[in-house]
């Protein structure tokens, strides 16, 4: 059994687990796209940036203690997913997760449509226990949200020590850390 986030986008997976991460419940995490969208952003050729930021994954992760080899990416182009045939996507998700899994997946709500295809795709899988995360915006509240409070300027403090090439980009944006995660228990 393994607490297992997937992640849209690399940077995802520390938006919407970072307490998860950083407290040592994460075994595993799968990235799903390449992470190659944004590089106009930024002064880097499109290959050197993709391999920057999965390369900024990584290194939280492992700071962390998830092992390399529990580091997944599956390299769909970012941002296009909505063009992608839904099958290949779900069966490589589907390669990767284990019936005794818990999986994170982000939630259904925001606006980006890889985050809606990722999280559609992630209901379907096979594992006992879901739980969605929040990105960008604040989940439903049913009986079954978990809030946790984080310091939010240690959070972007790491990100800006872990996700160089996102962190001014979001900090142009006024991208909002909150002080706070927020978790649905799915099943």
């Amino acid at each position: 059994m393994a607490n297992v986030i997937v992640s849209p986008h690399y940077d995802d997976e520390f938006i919407g687990c970072y307490s998860q991460i950083i407290s040592g419940k994460i075994d595993k995490v799968i990235v799903v796209t390449d992470g190659g969208k944004q590089f106009a952003y930024i002064d880097m050729e499109p290959d050197e940036y993709k391999n920057a930021r999965k390369l900024e994954t990584k290194k939280f992760c492992l700071d962390n203690n998830i092992k390399d080899s529990n580091i997944v990416y599956l390299n769909f182009p970012d941002g296009g997913l909505s063009n992608t045939d839904k099958l290949s996507i779900y069966l490589k998700l589907k390669k990767n997760v284990n019936k005794s899994d818990t999986l994170f997946i982000p939630d259904m709500w925001g606006s980006h449509p890889d985050h809606f295809i990722t999280a559609g795709l992630c209901i379907f899988m096979p594992s006992k226990h879901k739980i969605m995360y929040s990105i960008t915006r604040r989940l439903p509240t049913p009986y079954n949200k978990r809030i946790i409070k984080i310091d939010s300027d240690k959070k972007w403090s790491d990100f800006k020590k872990y996700y160089p090439t996102q962190f001014k980009r979001l900090k142009l944006s006024n991208f909002p850390f909150r002080d706070r995660e927020e978790y649905l228990e799915l099943s």
